[in-house]
């Protein structure tokens, strides 16, 4: 497997992802490092590669993908995987507000906790969090499902059309 390293330390977020796009399409996986939580990182990615971030991320990380497997060693801001069509994001921290708000299809992973509207407008797909969910959690969900490992906030499934919301812990 070839590795294609990119040193995001300083570079803007459009630089990082013009060279996330172009290592795509001739390497299996591409390695991050300084990400220094900068905002829409890997944006846009519908090659099917695996992206891995050496560090926390900003908003919007993942935003828009089709097929990449995007792993986050750290924390990510608000709306991580937001979007998504299909792939995965995996966010070995915690998450800001809006994780896997409005995805289509594929998976988002939050191995600690997330801010609120985790999972707002969602159509498809899946979203794990391994520890607890602010409140509106699934609001206007359309299709998928939530699972919460740990409590979720007021109000979770508010106005949910289709889709289903399961939480291992205490519901506020």
């Amino acid at each position: 497997m070839e590795i294609k390293e990119i040193d995001a330390e300083n570079l803007t977020p459009r630089e990082i992802n013009s060279q996330i796009k172009e290592a795509a399409k001739d390497y299996d996986k591409i390695l991050i490092k300084n990400p220094n939580a900068k905002h829409y990182l890997a944006a846009g990615v519908v090659d099917d590669t695996d992206i891995e971030f050496d560090g926390s991320v900003g908003y919007f990380a993942g935003t828009m993908c089709d097929g990449a497997k995007i792993k986050i060693n750290g924390n990510a801001g608000w709306f991580v995987g937001d979007n998504i069509t299909g792939g995965e994001v995996i966010v070995e921290g915690s998450a800001g507000d809006g994780a896997g708000q409005g995805i289509y299809d594929g998976t988002v992973v939050v191995r600690e906790s997330v801010g609120s509207r985790t999972g707002e407008i969602m159509k498809n797909g899946t979203i794990i969090i391994g520890g607890n969910s602010g409140f509106m959690t699934g609001i206007f969900m359309m299709g998928g499902r939530i699972i919460i490992l740990g409590d979720v906030g007021d109000d979770v499934a508010e106005s949910i059309i289709r889709g289903v919301v399961y939480v291992k812990g205490d519901i506020k």
